[in-house]
């Protein structure tokens, strides 16, 4: 029986296999296929421009650009395409330059002007250029849009040529991989037959597999934006990024404040918050320059980042290799390790509420957690202000993970129960408010505290301190560290940051909620017809005052539309009940939205905000996911089920990896990474 099982999976596998290489060969090469008709045009006229300086041998160097241009005259035919083999620059990799086609048709005896094309270095399909003219065409226009003094070479010019044929790899195996998932998640069932069991070999294989490949996945976002954060340039215009190393050097100092000196014009300010009057008087009347992102107190510098990162990453890392840690590093590192964080803690949910849950349900509901948490801007845009969210991910996941390992419903294991306690209290110190989830461990431990009495009690007092004593250390450390600096224990020193805002007056006003709420979870993605397809969102609005806004790729909710079922929590009642997690799943939602509201308040709108609520909301949506799959007993029911979730579990994933690919976010690959960008960019049959 086995054996005919594993022939059956063998003959998918390879039906799979050779659908993928169909797609490469003839969707993804149909320029290719297309232009084997193209009748070769040979006799026309080539003109050039007097705004360019020829050297022989194609080379040129553009004197005026207004009058830098090839003309293709006396052409009397119908054009398909036009290549144009161009060497920009010193032919690096990734360099480009725009050209603006001008044509004549059967419909215009004069030029009419088509969309700007980019030619890029070391892509050759953007070096053809596919044209949709009405009939004959006389002329053709190019001018190059680029400064005056760039060079460039010419070495080929074409109407109606072939476009080579080109197998690429790692697009196939990304088409395979789309198939595999489809097949295995939306169309295949045995994922779903088997109860997760990691006893068995396989289920290993499978599980392992999953968490290799979005590690892989992991580590190559990390890497896309590393060689532009590590460029000298970047650090010197934006310092902040060093700013952990900076901390870590004070520390091992013995000082709280930075050894940066703060320039002598700020303390003569009367409030050297205010962003407007700040560059008056430091830049303007003053000639000296003050430091982006650093907190500012009574005449020295301090870190408003929490301080967790620096003690568990940056100290040890300069104590044992006596240089510093660059911070992208560590949070590709930390990238890689919630990625194992989230396998862990949804194999314990699975343990201790869902013992029926499927193999297949158990890798989605992994996955889903990992890819909708939005750690992709994170991990993408690995700088100082990622750093300390997700820290706090992988804190908050481990530790949600250990406690639910500490009790098996008769004991508990302390020592997980402390490991729990530490990890979660560890995130105060990286970004306090989303240590809220300390309150898990009252709907977690909630049989353990009723009716056994293992907390609470004189039986329970061990077990009561294993969960309270790390958060009195760690809090009181905490507080102590805020008041050598500002004189408050609670003053973490957010609100003494030099930013474009003063938050020392910042204030509270009800009416930043509905903008905020509306934009982090609602706003619509915006769609145009030009790769890539996807565009920022606009912050349109009546609001009369001031609130910090950076740029929002779209709402969490459109991104992750699954999502939606939070709002199904009290309809579900009775369910999450015989579960018995309802009260977690109730929390969830609280927290989520406190920390949302007080992100609106106390700090703005920004994209990577949207990690430190969105990780709950992924997570409420998990339990509510594994539960229904307990309930579905209809064979029928549970085979949509499991269809549509996979289906929308597979669009949360690609939309979040997809808006890389955005054009105007932190860090965007057409700056950062053009290579990558045109690429991919090129990659797709239609260009």
């Amino acid at each position: 029986m086995q054996k005919i099982i594993r022939k059956e999976y063998l003959k998918k596998t390879l039906k799979i296999i050779l659908i993928a290489i169909l797609v490469e060969v003839f969707v993804f090469n149909f320029r290719h296929w297309e232009s084997i008709l193209f009748r070769p045009i040979t006799n026309y006229e080539v003109l050039t421009g007097e705004g360019i300086e020829w050297y022989g041998d194609g080379r040129g160097k553009i004197i005026n650009v207004e009058q830098a241009f090839l003309e293709f005259k006396n052409i009397n035919k119908n054009v398909k395409n036009l290549f144009i083999d161009l060497t920009v620059g010193d032919g690096k990799a990734s360099e480009k330059m725009n050209l603006a086609v001008r044509a004549t048709d059967s419909a215009n005896k004069n030029y009419f002007l088509l969309p700007e094309k980019e030619t890029v270095n070391g892509i050759i399909n953007s070096k053809y250029i596919r044209l949709h003219l009405s009939g004959k065409s006389t002329a053709i226009k190019i001018n190059f849009l680029a400064n005056n003094e760039s060079y460039f070479k010419i070495n080929g010019l074409s109407l109606n040529t072939q476009v080579p044929f080109d197998f690429i790899v790692i697009r196939f195996l990304i088409i395979l991989l789309g198939f595999l998932y489809f097949a295995s998640f939306v169309e295949g069932k045995w994922l779903f037959c088997e109860k997760l069991n990691l006893s068995l070999l396989s289920q290993r294989y499978s599980v392992a597999f999953c968490i290799v490949l979005q590690i892989l996945f992991i580590f190559y976002i990390g890497q896309t934006m590393q060689p532009s954060l590590a460029m000298p340039e970047f650090i010197k215009d934006w310092p902040a990024h060093s700013q952990y190393n900076e901390l870590a050097d004070a520390l091992m100092n013995g000082q709280v404040f930075l050894e940066r000196k703060p320039p002598e014009s700020l303390s003569m300010m009367e409030n050297p918050y205010d962003p407007t009057e700040r560059h008056k008087v430091v830049i303007e009347e003053h000639m000296e320059k003050f430091d982006w992102d650093y907190a500012y107190y009574n005449g020295n510098y301090y870190s408003y980042f929490g301080i967790i990162p620096a003690i568990l990453f940056f100290v040890p890392y300069k104590i044992i290799t006596g240089s510093d840690l660059k911070t992208w590093d560590l949070v590709t590192s930390c990238g890689i390790m919630y990625c194992i964080a989230a396998f862990f803690m949804m194999f314990q949910f699975v343990k201790k509420y869902f013992k029926e849950t499927s193999l297949g349900m158990y890798l989605l509901m992994s996955s889903f957690y990992i890819w909708g948490s939005a750690i992709v801007y994170l991990v993408h845009f690995g700088n100082i202000y990622s750093c300390p969210i997700m820290v706090s991910l992988l804190l908050g996941t481990l530790g949600i993970g250990y406690y639910l390992s500490a009790s098996d419903g008769i004991t508990i294991n302390r020592f997980r129960l402390t490991i729990g306690a530490v990890l979660i209290a560890l995130m105060m110190g990286c970004r306090p408010h989303l240590a809220i989830v300390m309150f898990f461990a009252f709907p977690i431990f909630a049989n353990e505290i009723v009716k056994k009495r293992l907390f609470f009690s004189k039986a329970g007092v061990v077990n009561t301190c294993c969960v309270m004593v790390p958060f009195l250390i760690i809090g009181t450390f905490l507080m102590y560290y805020n008041y050598v600096r500002f004189g408050s224990v609670f003053d973490f020193g957010a609100n003494y940051n030099l930013t474009s805002n003063d938050m020392t007056h910042r204030g509270f006003v009800f009416e930043r909620w509905p903008l905020g709420i509306f934009e982090y979870l609602f706003q619509p993605i915006r769609i145009k017809p030009q790769f890539p397809f996807w565009q920022l969102t606009e912050l349109s609005n009546d609001y009369m005052g001031y609130t910090s806004y950076e740029f929002i790729i779209c709402g969490f909710l459109p991104m992750n539309p699954i999502v939606i079922l939070n709002f199904s929590v009290f309809k579900m009642k009775k369910i999450l009940k015989k579960y018995k997690i309802f009260e977690l799943s109730i929390l969830c939602l609280m927290c989520s939205f406190i920390i949302l509201l007080a992100d609106i308040q106390l700090s703005g709108i920004t994209q990577r905000y949207m990690s430190d609520f969105g990780w709950l909301l992924i997570l409420n949506t998990v339990l509510i996911l594994f539960s229904l799959e307990m309930i579905l007993n209809n064979r029928k029911e549970m085979l949509y089920f499991h269809k549509i979730v996979a289906v929308l579990v597979g669009v949360s994933i690609f939309l979040n990896i997809y808006n890389l690919f955005i054009i105007g976010r932190y860090g965007d690959l057409i700056n950062m990474n053009p290579f990558l960008y045109y690429t991919v960019k090129y990659w797709m049959p239609l260009y």
